[in-house]
């Protein structure tokens, strides 16, 4: 009886260790190197991207998917749009293979390999609008009303999603969008890294964003839903002055607008899917309607911040598309 014990125990040992090993050579797994990321068929470029089945193309004053006479689309670097068929609009992000060499590369495989393969990825136009069942609602907002789950929009016009939890809002981007041809999630550091230096070479000034993003300091005249009580309510302006610290509906003003992404600086922090060093906490970026859109003493577009992953009036989020074809 003693010796069937001992090799019992020993069997359960050695099934623990093997399943330890198991999960550790998972871990260590390599990143795809040069030579494998070649092999992969590429779908797409940055200058030619791919169009998600379920998706058209959206002709805009600032970005056509016209052709040239060299077959090359006119409009590729300054914000292609699509737009699914209940309206949700996403803008191109165009990633050309020298992104191989920047350091903010340094995600997982699965993103690595979607900027090869398709040249670049999509990013909603709009920050997360509250879902239909939420857009009525105008007064009495908190976290009791917005932190649950539900399918957001990226629409015009639209109550931002904020007073909301990381993990809701990471639950409710991946509803968005869940098919054998496109997924749906927040975008990560890395890809805000490479919106930003996009938007940079484009000609928009990164240390002092308050001039084409909503901040403390941005004074300019709007029309549409606003909030200046934190969110907790709106109301809708015609022609009124900026000239106080405001929350915006989404996309309601062509001044924040860059390269067709609306509200990209300022007005709403977004939460990234990135986990900020071994804490609980998830990066947020973007800045806020509620401080300076400057580098001192203020947070411009540029800024990444590791923040309680709690629901404040402060944050929101953005949806990101990976393509499955």
């Amino acid at each position: 009886m003693y010796k069937k014990k001992i090799i019992v125990i020993s069997i359960i040992v050695l099934l623990i260790m093997a399943c330890i090993l198991t999960i550790y050579f998972i871990n260590k797994q390599p990143k795809a190197t040069e030579a494998e990321l070649e092999k992969i068929y590429r779908v797409s470029t940055y200058d030619n991207p791919i169009i998600p089945n379920g998706f058209r193309k959206v002709e805009t004053d600032n970005a056509s998917w016209k052709v040239d006479e060299n077959q090359k689309i006119t409009g590729w670097n300054n914000g292609l749009v699509i737009e699914d068929e209940i309206g949700n609009q996403f803008v191109w992000i165009p990633v050309a293979d020298k992104y191989k060499d920047k350091e903010y590369i340094v995600s997982d495989d699965e993103e690595e390999i979607q900027l090869f393969k398709y040249g670049g990825f999509y990013i909603s136009r709009y920050e997360a609008g509250v879902p239909e069942q939420l857009q009525g609602q105008l007064n009495n907002i908190s976290s009791e009303t917005n932190d649950i789950k539900g399918i957001p929009v990226s629409k015009k016009n639209i109550r931002p999603w904020n007073y909301i939890s990381y993990n809701n809002a990471d639950e409710s981007a991946k509803l968005m969008y869940n098919s054998k041809y496109v997924k749906s999630e927040l975008m990560s550091i890395n890809k805000s890294k490479i919106i930003v230096e996009w938007l940079e070479n484009s000609g928009y000034n990164i240390s002092d964003s308050s001039s084409w993003g909503n901040f403390s300091n941005s004074v300019y005249n709007f029309s549409g839903l606003y909030s200046s009580d934190t969110g907790n309510s709106y109301q809708i302006a015609s022609n009124k002055l900026k000239n106080d610290n405001m929350i915006m509906g989404t996309g309601i003003t062509d001044r924040n607008m860059s390269n067709n992404i609306y509200d990209f600086a300022g007005n709403l922090r977004e939460y990234t899917n990135t986990q900020f060093k071994d804490t609980k906490f998830h990066f947020s970026v973007g800045g806020y309607y509620s401080a300076p859109g400057r580098e001192s003493s203020g947070a411009p577009v540029s800024e990444q911040y590791a923040y309680a992953d709690e629901p404040v009036g402060t944050t929101g989020f953005r949806v990101c598309l990976i393509i499955l074809e």
